[in-house]
């Protein structure tokens, strides 16, 4: 009886031996799975980019793709700017504005990260402001929505 205390360390030394492991391997999930969560992040942000186009149809939007960033931007007034970047398992973004001329540069409206996580099968999500992002749709919708209610508001 007397050594049951010492069976119980040693079960939880290993349960966090276990647990540190498969922390250690969510992390190299996502390391290697980063880029294409990504690349798969900015096709389906062009597509709900080219729905909204198809309603608005504004000439001055435009938007920008690279290998590790993308940005929309509107360079007319209302004035509008989304930029998003992967650095490691974490992606970037920065919305900027600029209502009309009397704005000298654009104002930096909010800037962010979108962390990646990783289950233990190598399914790759987003975390946003302490909330999961469950799909690309879903991280898209994340990103553009407040870009589109600044369009909106400013009646463009």
């Amino acid at each position: 009886m007397g050594d049951d205390w010492v069976k119980k360390y040693l079960g939880s030394w290993s349960q966090d031996s276990r647990q540190r492991e498969a922390e250690l391997r969510r992390a190299q999930l996502v390391e290697s799975g980063s880029a294409q969560f990504f690349a798969e992040l900015r096709t389906r942000v062009g597509k709900d980019l080219a729905t909204f186009q198809a309603q608005v149809n504004d000439p001055h939007l435009t938007y920008v793709q690279e290998a590790e960033a993308f940005s929309l931007t509107r360079n007319a007034f209302p004035m509008v700017k989304l930029t998003v970047t992967l650095s490691g398992p974490t992606i970037r973004y920065t919305r900027s504005s600029r209502i009309d001329r009397s704005q000298m540069d654009f104002r930096e409206d909010e800037t962010g990260q979108i962390s990646l996580v990783s289950d233990l099968d190598g399914n790759i999500q987003g975390r946003a402001n302490g909330g999961l992002l469950a799909d690309f749709s879903e991280a898209s919708e994340f990103l553009l929505t407040p870009v589109f209610n600044f369009l909106k508001m400013h009646r463009f």
